[in-house]
């Protein structure tokens, strides 16, 4: 890219229709088959290795996470090549800074949501603990999936960790519904594609994952990840 592009537009509280993931995840699923199916396993491997290495837990697996989540947007986009799994190396630091941070908050709100079923357990309290469990479970399907898509928000928009959260459940304001019923449709997806052995958990996670980049993107009305302006220039552009 030349020039700096202004910042995606977005409407505070956005919709999204789940039939229209489903369908928008179908088709760029199959449409870019031969793409990421072999970026995949390419990625698995790197991911594998980092994991192996201990130190790339930290230093090399989110950057590959910001590759993958802007492979997904582009995937969306019809966009996507190959590179954009390594894209986050072009950004190294704002990349790190960005998965790192979203998750250390993630996981430490998803700790607090836990915690009075595990105080519950560990005390033997069996009021608390199945209090805790309705509590975890609520949270899972009306919180988790609506703070999931600040990765989205953080990539495609350059936003910080803090930022990236906020404007996710801001965003999903009056969707909370929605966003449990895709995380259940999600679930049924992946389940449909165990029945069918290793064939079918790759596009079965490729399509759910492309549900959400198509729910982000009918929220925030925003239309190719280029106009963001945040991405570093690709080899070859």
């Amino acid at each position: 890219m030349s020039e700096t592009q202004p910042p995606v537009s977005r409407t505070r509280g956005g919709t999204f229709e789940i039939q229209q993931c489903l369908s928008e995840a179908w088709s760029n699923c199959w449409a870019g088959f031969p793409l990421w199916f072999g970026a995949l396993w390419v990625y698995f491997m790197a991911v594998l290795l980092s994991v192996v290495s201990i130190v790339g837990i930290l230093f090399v697996l989110p950057v590959l996470v910001w590759g993958a989540t802007r492979f997904g947007l582009r995937l969306h986009d019809g966009a996507a090549r190959f590179g954009d799994l390594w894209a986050g190396f072009n950004c190294y630091r704002q990349a790190l800074g960005q998965i790192l941070g979203l998750a250390l908050l993630l996981g430490f709100i998803g700790f607090l949501a836990q915690l009075p079923q595990m105080l519950g357990e560990w005390f033997e309290i069996s009021l608390l603990a199945a209090l805790g469990m309705l509590v975890s479970l609520a949270f899972s399907l009306f919180v988790t999936p609506r703070l999931n898509l600040a990765y989205l928000f953080a990539v495609d928009q350059g936003l910080k960790a803090t930022e990236a959260l906020n404007c996710a459940w801001e965003e999903t304001q009056g969707v909370a519904w929605r966003c449990a019923g895709m995380a259940l449709v999600s679930l049924a997806i992946v389940l449909a594609g165990l029945l069918l052995f290793v064939i079918g958990v790759f596009p079965a996670l490729v399509m759910t994952w492309l549900m959400w980049v198509s729910a982000y993107r009918q929220l925030t009305k925003s239309t190719r990840s280029e106009q963001s302006g945040v991405f570093p220039p690709m080899v070859g552009n």
